[in-house]
């Protein structure tokens, strides 16, 4: 590539690369968006072309999920995230016309959270995280609702929690300092509750550990 890579995801053989730029190797040209055999290292030629970054990606349910700061990918109108048929490139009918970028993405049952710098997502108000069902692309009843600023940038999920990360004071009703742990069923925060003094827009979980990262410098 030729300028940045903000997004990775994997199905089969294929890596999916989002970002900020315009061709991947050799020069070949995809704005945003591409796919590429991860044997070979060649660019294929699913091309949904964004007309503007892409910043997560997650591969659910037979479909590549996008988000970023675009207005249109795969050949249709989307605002800030869409469904991709792998095979095609184009987009699915699924549209929940959010009105600001989503930043990251994590499946959950039958639908997919999004998190980022949204206030309304799936014909709903829903501030920086949503649950968004699958099927119809409206938002469940499920809303944690960032407060306080309401950007959120990164999500982790677990059996008993989701994970948030972002730039907020409050979350699922309880005051938190950009990392917080909500339920997944009812949204409230749990009791879990680190606090940072800056945002975070990174999280990973690997045994029982949960690692954060992004502009703080006290935790916990």
């Amino acid at each position: 590539t030729n300028d940045f890579v903000f997004a990775l995801a994997l199905q089969g053989n294929v890596v999916y690369v989002g970002g900020w730029f315009t061709s991947v190797r050799d020069w070949v040209l995809r704005p945003g968006l591409a796919a590429i055999d991860e044997l070979t290292g060649r660019v294929t030629d699913w091309d949904p072309h964004p007309d503007d970054y892409v910043t997560s990606l997650l591969v659910h349910d037979g479909k590549i999920y996008v988000g970023g700061y675009f207005s249109s990918v795969g050949g249709q109108p989307r605002s800030y995230v869409a469904a991709l048929d792998p095979v095609s490139g184009h987009a699915t009918p699924w549209n929940p016309n959010a009105n600001g970028s989503v930043l990251a993405m994590a499946p959950m049952g039958d639908a997919v959270i999004a998190v980022g710098m949204f206030r309304h997502i799936g014909g709903q108000v829903r501030t920086g995280v949503a649950a968004i069902d699958t099927t119809t692309g409206l938002a469940t009843f499920w809303n944690p609702s960032a407060g306080g600023g309401g950007d959120c940038y990164a999500i982790a999920t677990s059996d008993s929690s989701i994970y948030i990360g972002g730039d907020y004071l409050t979350m699922g009703g309880q005051p938190r300092g950009s990392i917080a742990a909500v339920d997944p069923g009812t949204g409230a925060a749990t009791s879990w509750n680190p606090a940072t003094d800056g945002l975070v827009d990174a999280i990973a979980l690997l045994d029982g550990t949960i690692y954060i990262g992004g502009f703080f410098h006290n935790v916990g």
